[in-house]
């Protein structure tokens, strides 16, 4: 019982320091620390609560795991530290894969965001053109194309707001090479239109591979589907064949 008191001692003095002002300022340095370093990346792209709230319902459900295996009698006291951290590591592998899914649908939707910017930067500066982007943009990347808009107009003719938006979803193939076109078309004289249409070949290019994708799914299914009627019939046709041998006894 003693570590029950202990557990719910904690949680008492979590969800109490929590709410404290001071934690903002004085403990955010220590808290970062105990959690892994893109935990605050994910959070903010899988979830609207704050990171903060996110990671105290993170422990909270740990040590309610936990407490609740030792009323059980599941565990004694060495498995319930296991208990705990197995339960905290697996919120933030269940985040992790939260976000992978998010980030898998955004790259198929990339494409179309590509293919709209090489319409809008036609007629539209770039800022403009990000800028008009936002509304249709995959939501995994609208809060930061408005970071991106916003950090263009406060730095001016400064590559470092296109190569932090590209490395925060690096994943994505050749978003490096995209935003730093996209730059290059900010500050572009004579040239500009030799890097517009190589900026629209790329978006071209990777609708083109999109479209392959979507064809390769359609088939995929129409395929996946005409096996399943293939055994359908087969089966069919097998207890055809058994009835009838059944009555011919």
């Amino acid at each position: 019982m003693i570590y029950l008191f202990i557990g719910f001692a904690i949680l008492i003095w979590f969800l109490w320091f929590y709410n404290q002002e001071s934690f903002q300022e004085e403990k955010k340095a220590l808290l970062l620390k105990t959690i892994e370093k893109d935990y605050i990346f994910l959070v903010e792209h899988t979830s609207k609560k704050t990171w903060k709230k996110a990671y105290r319902d993170r422990i909270c459900i740990s040590l309610i795991v936990t407490l609740a295996s030792i009323m059980m009698k599941m565990t004694n006291e060495l498995l319930s530290v296991v208990v705990f951290v197995i339960t905290y590591v697996a919120q933030y592998q269940f985040l992790k894969k939260k976000y992978n899914q998010k980030l898998k649908k955004a790259t198929l939707e990339f494409p179309y965001l590509l293919d709209k910017l090489a319409g809008l930067v036609q007629v539209n500066t770039i800022p403009v053109s990000l800028n008009k982007a936002i509304d249709s943009c995959p939501d995994l990347f609208r809060k930061d194309l408005e970071e991106l808009v916003s950090e263009i107009h406060n730095e001016g003719e400064s590559l470092s707001p296109y190569l932090k938006f590209a490395r925060k979803f690096h994943q994505v193939e050749d978003i490096e090479s995209i935003m730093r076109t996209c730059y290059s078309l900010s500050i572009a004289g004579s040239n500009k239109e030799a890097i517009l249409v190589s900026f629209c070949n790329i978006a071209n290019e990777k609708i083109r591979k999109r479209k392959e994708i979507d064809y390769e799914n359609a088939v995929d299914s129409f395929n996946l589907f005409s096996y399943g009627l293939y055994g359908a019939m087969g089966i069919l046709v097998l207890a055809l064949f058994t009835t009838i041998n059944f009555f011919s006894l």
